[in-house]
């Protein structure tokens, strides 16, 4: 599951790397909270939600860091990467989770009916392999024999 903590601002360091990926159009088509947010904005009204489940994603692997992938993946931020994929939002997000820093299990976080939502949410996103996925554009190279 992802997890947002309880923090009243976004951390530097976190805002630094969703700023650099934000697409404010892609994000209208989002959930409702985060249509509207910016996070260029330390003082934004429209703030995601705290203390809680936001999404949940499978961690499919890790690699190191390559040659130019930062420029081509504005996620990729190394040294080590770690490979997401099945990123699914919940909508709306499970309120009120104190969470843990690193990773805890949500079965010991968690109230039944908050459990019941996000199995029922993991089971969605089992049947649906690759939703969420990043896909990193590749850049068209000019063929200079067509021209």
């Amino acid at each position: 599951a992802l997890h947002v903590a309880a923090g009243k601002y976004t951390p530097p360091w976190i805002r630094k790397y969703v700023m650099r990926a934000w697409d404010p159009e892609k994000a209208k088509t989002g959930p409702q909270p985060q249509r509207w947010w910016d996070p260029a904005d330390r003082h934004s009204k429209h703030l995601p939600p705290r203390a809680a489940i936001v999404g949940i994603m499978r961690f499919r692997g890790m690699h190191r860091l390559k040659r130019g992938e930062k420029s081509a993946d504005p996620w990729a931020l190394g040294p080590l990467c770690w490979e997401l994929d099945r990123v699914v939002p919940l909508e709306p997000p499970i309120l009120n989770v104190d969470g843990a820093l690193g990773l805890w299990r949500v079965d010991k976080m968690l109230g039944p009916g908050q459990l019941r939502r996000l199995k029922e949410a993991v089971r969605d996103a089992k049947s649906a392999p690759g939703a969420g996925k990043y896909q990193v554009k590749k850049k068209k190279r000019s063929n200079p024999r067509s021209e």
